[in-house]
């Protein structure tokens, strides 16, 4: 050490400092997380598509999401209702729409404008509805659609589907009926 800054000055003591170096291996990479909700394995079927637990769905009418990056999950709609989304990034998860009564779609998004939606793990089935999802920008997961009028998927643009079990549409009288 310097009496003065910058290592001028008088010099003073002299200081000993003693280290070991160590190699050791880096620290690996953590694992990625898994998939919170992975693909099944095999054709999709009614055992590996629709809700993921029946048993904590709550029962309730028909609805209009309207808060942008809403997530509604748990639910399902008995003998009369649909629901519309009409906000940005909507999650509809772990459901069950029984008989909807509507001339258009139990799942309907009201605008091509909107984007970002995600509908998985969910069943739709019987009632009037003549589509079982209707919409542009939007992902639609592990879904049981069955015993619908017309179409399962009234699909406008940019939409994807994995991993849907679609059967039993088109029942209607003079009705031709497209899964997709």
């Amino acid at each position: 050490s310097f009496s003065d800054a910058g290592g001028t000055g008088i010099r003073g003591g002299t200081t000993s400092v003693r280290f070991t170096v160590i190699q050791s291996e880096p620290t690996p990479e953590p694992e990625p997380e898994p998939n919170p909700n992975p693909t099944p394995e095999g054709v999709p079927n009614e055992t590996n598509t629709g809700p993921t637990n029946r048993a904590i769905l709550q029962e309730r009418g028909s609805f209009n999401v309207t808060q942008e990056g809403a997530v509604v999950e748990n639910f399902i709609i008995r003998n009369g209702g649909s629901v519309t989304i009409s906000a940005n990034n909507v999650t509809l998860r772990n459901f069950v729409i029984e008989n909807p009564q509507t001339s258009g779609a139990a799942i309907k998004f009201a605008s091509n404008d909107i984007t970002g939606g995600l509908i998985e793990d969910g069943e739709i089935f019987g009632g009037t509805a003549t589509n079982g999802v209707s919409g542009s920008n939007y992902t639609a997961r592990r879904l049981h659609l069955h015993h619908l009028q017309a179409d399962a998927f009234r699909v406008k643009s940019n939409v994807t589907i994995e991993y849907c079990y679609v059967h039993d549409f088109g029942i209607a009288p003079k009705s031709h009926g497209d899964g997709v």
